[in-house]
């Protein structure tokens, strides 16, 4: 079992903490200056994880940071006039013989003038269409 844990100290800088054998160990994504973070994590195939985490800096930027199991990058989510994050994914495989693994990530974020705006990934970056009741 893998657990991974993402934590956010008085210096605003976000350290990944990971148990996969037993051991808590410090992981490598690290940032700086963070207002807010938020983590989402699928399988693909067999076993393989995929763990994607949005910052927000204090210049109110989304910034997408992606790991696919060889080591972090910056993913091609970058959002301005963000205040909150929040994101879920999933990944799924169609029921028909034969079908495709989809993966789903949904991403929402909460600007100053208070709106919610969802994104979503279907091979690319979508405006969603969630609006708040």
């Amino acid at each position: 079992m893998s657990i991974r844990i993402y934590v956010r100290g008085k210096d605003n800088r976000v350290t990944e903490y990971y148990r996969d054998d037993g051991q808590w160990k410090i992981g490598a994504f690290s940032a700086q200056n963070i207002k807010d973070i938020s983590v989402a994590s699928y399988v693909k195939g067999a076993s393989h994880v995929h763990l994607r985490a949005y910052t927000i800096n204090n210049n109110h930027q989304l910034v997408e940071h992606c790991w696919d199991g060889d080591d972090w990058y910056t993913g091609d989510l970058s959002l301005g006039g963000v205040d909150s994050v929040a994101a879920t994914a999933w990944s799924d495989k169609s029921s028909k013989l034969g079908g495709t693994e989809t993966t789903h990530v949904r991403v929402y974020t909460k600007g100053s003038d208070n709106r919610i705006v969802e994104r979503y990934w279907a091979g690319d970056w979508n405006d969603g269409e969630f609006t708040p009741a």
